[in-house]
């Protein structure tokens, strides 16, 4: 003992030490006290302590050691803040909060001494008792010890309150637990660095004689084994404790006396009902206020951080899939507050960290610790059918507002306030705002309350009627800076769908009226006449999809029903730091804009129901047993010609049909039968469900309502190719520290560019350099296609390297080139070779199941669900065969989103075809599924067709490039064209390629027929003007009214033209082309060649012109107007006006580059030269004498068959 003394007095020579209580001692905040003189019973729980010398009455209050971590010395937090405590790790911090605390646990764990021991040494000394060396401490053996060592008090509770998630804190004896057994002990401190902790106090367990700390515990894990039947303490108190029941008989009972008394001083006494957040520890005494905690951006941070780690970089924001990379983090003027990463390190961290509170996240939602937005919104994310959680409109629920939902002021700090009146007989239980918006505070206006809040309870609102029931609901708008905001306000009535209102607020300056999608347009009543989607209909499914492709759709919503998207906000152009965010908002435009082109199609209408259809060319086509047809007819062109067309038959799949007007708010999911298109009319498949239930028989009429949906999956495959992109730098190439391949096989076959490019694609890399995407320039006719497919063989021969081939489409053309090139036909059909074909080949181990099941559909017999899914793993086992088998595949960009693909394949070099007409995210799909990618080759030719945008928006910020596009200058460009007659391609060359594209010497092309002077003087290109009157279709836009257009003096014409062609013996009506831009136009001219017998001529417009190639083109420009109305100095939108798309530079030149010998061109050449390009090509024709008038135009007659 004077050893232990000795030790004391050296501890006493660095700091004062006091023993005080609640009674003596003032607390000034969590670590600060000042001394009271009272006459009392000292419980000596609060451990003081000042260093020597220090001035002033304050004393620092001496925590317990904390057990958990054991650093290699203890040191004051950098983060504690007087009156804030630790403003970064909250609850869990565990390093000192004052000097004099470092120094009291230095020496407890230099000399390993208990607090207790300490603690009885100084009351010794407080008393004036010198110990002798015979007295020694005893351990805790009855309540009082026990609290002074520990402070606070005890209490009994409800187990199954506590135990309950979230928990809850009902003391014995309360109103709401009479239906519960069970109660257990619980250690209470309400001061100090916790703020209101409640520890547990288990059962002493009678099957051990020692006991000791549970090892996981003591780590900061969580205990491994279930804390009911851990039987080692789980807190320094309920170790105390057991101890003093084995060893001194501690009834429990008395540890309860002092709780009496504490409750009792308390002024305030403890609600009977409260809600507990063992993360924070605080207790809530509402629903209301407990929701609103969880919400707040505090508790948001502790249960989604890491406390244990230390990170070495900055708090990362809110939401992960805005991770960027600052542009100059040196220089960045937002300091801290910058919301991008400043270095590869620190978005690395920000990466891991957002890893782990997902993990934390889900143990969160387990342990009833999410706010109710939070639980909402998971739910809602993770469902197909949103109506059935968040809906526009709920049954029984009218809401009504005087203000409009959608408001636009230029007042940067704009405040605003919404009033909403809900009718409803239901009682309404929460209100919330499920956004959270930077920029902007959204908060709920509560009667009596001062603060923002994000969550209330229904019965917080001012009733405004009793009978029938009304109340009145005020949402505030705070902005604190510029941009457009938008949240989401529900009513939830206990039930489930809860009702939404969106609001929308552009702060800054005014702009043109928002253009909006009817159907994403909020009023203060729901509008049933908009576009359904699953977010405002039941949707009935019927099209079968894996569950992979449902995880898919339910994880990437649509534009209309995405929370990620802010429809109105400032796009910006893409660069490495914005890559993904801006992909993300392109594609939610460009979604929004082609759902509303091909709601064009929608229609209400008298629908007649068959069994069959008739489909060509292979006849008649026979609906399944219990299904029916039905064709819809409708006002528009389904041609691919259209914009609604080319929609119809690329990116839809499925249509929506209920009756007219819709039932109980359900829409029905039905297929549309692509084989049996006409130019007029839809053919739909309806499912035996649908037909059941709306009672549908063949050969009958029923008024319907139809919507054309858009292949939300396609879209759904896009945003995953985005967020899987794992490294920026494979679009947007750091050039100059990669290293360009470069091969010494050589090849017999090809020019000198189509060599190089072969060793361009099949060399070696220098160094450990990584290898950015090749990129072949190939215009049209330099055998672009030749050598990729003479490639493709060669790098399979050499080194059996899988290869993968994807293009743009699988349109005929496409496949048939590289086919031939690969020498893999041999007479076969393109059908022969593909992957349906396959598998059913005697060479498949799996075909004659496959085939066997495949007659039994035929014959129409019955097929439980069973043989189906066995059906369905037979095909991806022969699918996987093939597979495997053959080292070059070929598919568009997304079929190659085909899990089966990725999974049994590993894809060393990827070429992608005509890929300047694939969008970006298009792009990604191949990249991102092939890991193992050693090259990667992009083909195409930017100066032909660019991909296909239809949002306006989007295109202005240069989303219609392509990624070959963006790196075209890096490109190695064929420059030797094999296609056409020189005299063509001079103009081309010239104006698009910079003189760059050249005629092979070795072409042999015979002489065009074409001439308007003299037979003697036949020339390969000829222009004949006509000036004709343009004639308008009316078609419904976006924008209102559009004109498609024709012009029957040019249709006179080129008919004329084409059918003295074909009197020409050594040319065939399939070596013929009339091109146009005009859908209207092409109609016009195919009735015109149909009365002179000539049906074998091909006539599209410009756009599907592409990558063919005939003997003779035609083009007809069909644009016209008198010479009175052309401007001398025309605008650019005088232009668009009266010339339109034809002023297309890449339709101009798809048009220009079609024709192998002769080339004809049908317009106003007055209107035409308003435009500089068309200027330039009449002066060229000019200048060759080939500019004449249209009806001049003849062709010389041969008598002999040359070919």
């Amino acid at each position: 003992m004077p050893h232990l003394n000795g030790m004391v007095s050296g501890l006493q020579s660095q700091v004062s030490l006091h023993l005080a209580c609640s009674k003596c001692s003032h607390r000034e905040n969590e670590s600060t006290y000042r001394l009271k003189d009272v006459d009392h019973h000292c419980r000596t729980e609060i451990l003081l302590a000042r260093c020597k010398g220090a001035s002033g009455i304050q004393w620092r209050k001496v925590d317990r050691r904390p057990s958990f971590p054991r650093p290699a010395f203890y040191d004051i937090c950098r983060y504690y803040v007087p009156g804030l405590g630790c403003t970064r790790h909250r609850n869990s911090c565990t390093f000192a909060w004052s000097r004099e605390e470092v120094i009291v646990w230095t020496f407890e764990r230099k000399y390993n001494l208990e607090r207790h021991k300490l603690k009885w040494l100084l009351k010794q000394a407080q008393s004036g008792v010198t110990p002798s060396a015979q007295t020694k401490p005893h351990d805790l053996s009855n309540p009082e010890e026990i609290l002074s060592e520990f402070g606070g008090y005890f209490q009994e509770i409800c187990g199954p309150c506590f135990y309950s998630r979230p928990q809850r804190i009902s003391p014995k004896g309360s109103a709401q637990c009479k239906s519960h057994w069970g109660f257990l002990l619980v250690h209470v401190i309400a001061d100090g660095k916790k703020k209101e902790q409640y520890t547990e106090i288990r059962p002493c367990p009678t099957s051990r004689r020692h006991f000791s700390y549970c090892p996981s515990v003591s780590a900061g894990r969580s205990c491994w084994n279930n804390s009911q039947s851990c039987s080692f303490a789980h807190s320094d108190v309920e170790l105390a404790i057991w101890k003093a029941e084995q060893r001194c008989g501690l009834d429990r009972a008395n540890l309860l006396c002092p709780a009496a008394e504490e409750t009792a001083s308390s002024p305030d006494a403890a609600p009977q009902y409260q809600f507990y957040c063992r993360v924070c520890l605080v207790t809530c005494d509402s629903q209301q206020s407990f929701e609103n905690h969880c919400s707040s951006v505090e508790h948001t941070q502790l249960i989604t951080t890491d406390m244990l780690t230390e990170w070495s970089y900055r708090a990362p924001p809110y939401d992960p899939k805005n991770f960027a990379l600052c542009s100059r983090p040196d220089i960045c003027e937002y300091g801290e507050d910058c919301a991008r990463a400043h270095s590869v390190q620190e978005l690395e961290e920000w990466i891991q960290r957002a890893k782990i509170a997902q993990r934390k996240k889900k143990t969160a939602k387990q342990d009833g610790l999410l706010a109710y937005q939070d639980r909402l919104i998971a739910e809602y994310q993770s469902s197909h059918n949103e109506v059935l959680i968040i809906s526009e409109a709920v049954d029984g629920v009218r809401v009504t507002c005087k203000q409009p939902l959608r408001i636009q002021s230029e007042k940067k700090k704009l405040q605003y306030e919404w009033v909403f009146t809900i009718h409803s007989q239901m009682p309404l239980i929460h209100v919330a705002l499920l956004k959270k918006i930077p920029g902007a505070n959204f908060s709920l206006a509560v009667p009596g309350r001062a603060e923002l809040l994000t969550y209330a309870s229904g019965d917080s609102f001012k009733t405004v009627r009793a009978s029938p029931p009304a109340i009145e609901v005020k949402v505030r708008l705070q902005s604190h800076t510029f941009g457009v905001y938008e949240q989401w306000l529900v009513f939830d009535f206990g039930s489930r769908p809860v009702l939404v209102q969106k609001l929308h607020a552009r702060v800054g300056q005014k702009e043109a009226s928002w253009r909006v999608d009817p159907a994403t347009e909020s009023s203060s009543c729901f509008v049933p006449s908009g576009r359904w989607h699953s977010g405002n209909r039941i949707v009935v499914p019927s099209v079968a999809r894996v569950n992979k492709d449902v995880e898919l759709l339910a994880k990437y919503k649509a534009a209309s029903l995405s929370m990620d998207f802010q429809r109105g906000a400032r796009g910006k152009p893409i660069t490495r730091v914005n890559y993904c965010e801006e992909m993300h908002n392109f594609l939610f435009r460009e979604e929004e804009a082609q759902q509303l082109l091909i709601s064009k199609l929608n229609l209400r209408a008298m629908v007649f129901f068959v069994n069959s259809v008739e489909v060509f060319p292979s006849g008649l086509k026979f609906a399944p047993p219990q299904h029916l047809y039905a064709q819809v007819v409708t006002p528009y062109s389904l041609t691919m010609d259209s914009d609604e067309g080319y929609l119809l038959q690329r990116s839809v799949n499925t249509a929506l049909l209920s009756q007219d007007p819709p039932a109980n708010n359900r829409v029905y999911e039905v297929s549309i039968e692509k084989e049996a298109l006409t130019e007029k009319s839809i053919c739909l498949l309806l499912p035996q469900r649908c037909c059941r239930e709306l009672g549908l028989q063949p050969d009958t009429f029923a008024k319907m309502e139809v919507q054309i949906q858009m292949d939300q999956l396609q879209f759904c495959q896009w945003h995953q190719a985005v967020d899987n992109l794992w490294d920026v730098k494979l679009v947007f190439p750091d050039v100059a520290a990669c290293s360009i391949p470069c091969g010494t096989s050589q090849v017999p076959w090809g020019n000198a560019k189509q060599k190089q490019a072969f060793s361009f694609i099949t060399g070696q890399v220098t160094g450990f350099c990584r290898t950015p995407p090749l990129l072949i320039y190939g215009p049209f006719g330099t055998g672009k296609t030749f050598t990729l497919a003479k490639t493709t063989l060669e790098i399979i021969k050499k080194s059996k390297t899988r290869v993968l081939i994807c293009t743009h489409t699988n349109r005929h053309e496409s496949w048939l080139g590289i086919f031939e090139h690969l020498d893999i036909l041999e007479g076969w059909s393109i059908r022969c070779i593909t992957l349906h074909y396959r598998i059913r080949e005697r060479s498949n181990p799996y075909a004659p199941q496959i085939l066997q099941f495949d007659e039994r559909v035929k014959r129409g017999e019955e097929i439980t669900e069973d043989e189906v899914e066995r059906y369905k793993r037979l095909l991806k086992k022969a699918r996987s065969y093939e597979l495997v088998c053959h080292n070059v595949i070929l598919c568009t960009c997304s079929a190659s989103s085909s899990n089966f693909l990725s999974e049994q394949t590993n894809i060393e070099q990827l070429l992608i075809d005509e890929c300047a007409m694939c969008t970006e995210p298009e792009t990604l799909i191949p990249l991102v599924k092939c890991k193992r990618l050693e090259k990667v080759v992009l083909l195409g030719d930017h100066m032909q067709l660019r991909p296909v945008v239809q949002s306006d928006f989007c295109k202005k910020l240069g989303m219609e490039k392509s990624l070959f596009e963006r790196y075209y200058k890096q490109a190695l460009m064929l420059n030797i064209q094999y296609r056409m007659h020189k005299d063509i391609c001079q103009f081309p060359s010239r104006t698009f390629y910079n003189n760059k594209l050249m005629t092979s010497p070795s072409i042999t092309r015979g002489s065009s027929t074409l001439y308007y002077r003299s037979e003697f003087e036949c020339t390969p290109i000829i222009f004949g003007h006509i000036e004709g009157r343009e004639i308008s279709l009316v078609v419904s836009t976006e924008e209102g009214n559009e004109n498609s257009k024709a012009n029957l003096e040019e249709v006179q014409q080129v008919v004329r033209i084409a059918k003295q062609l074909t009197l020409d013996r050594t040319t065939r009506e399939d070596e013929i082309a009339i091109l146009t831009g005009y859908n209207a136009q092409v109609v016009e001219i195919k009735k015109q060649l149909a009365q002179h017998g000539m049906r074998n001529i091909t006539v599209c417009t410009i756009m599907k012109s592409q990558g063919s190639e005939w003997k003779y083109v035609i083009v007809s420009t069909v644009r016209s107007c008198n010479r009175q109305e052309i401007d001398e100095r025309p605008t650019r939108s005088w232009q668009s006006y009266h010339l339109g798309f034809i002023v297309d530079p890449n339709q101009i030149n798809v048009c220009l580059t079609r024709a192998q010998e002769g080339l004809c061109i049908i317009g106003n050449s007055h209107l035409l030269a308003s435009n500089n390009l068309w200027r330039q090509l009449l002066n060229h024709y000019q200048s060759r004498r080939c500019l004449t008038m249209a009806n001049a135009i003849k062709v010389k007659k041969r008598t002999s068959l040359v070919r």
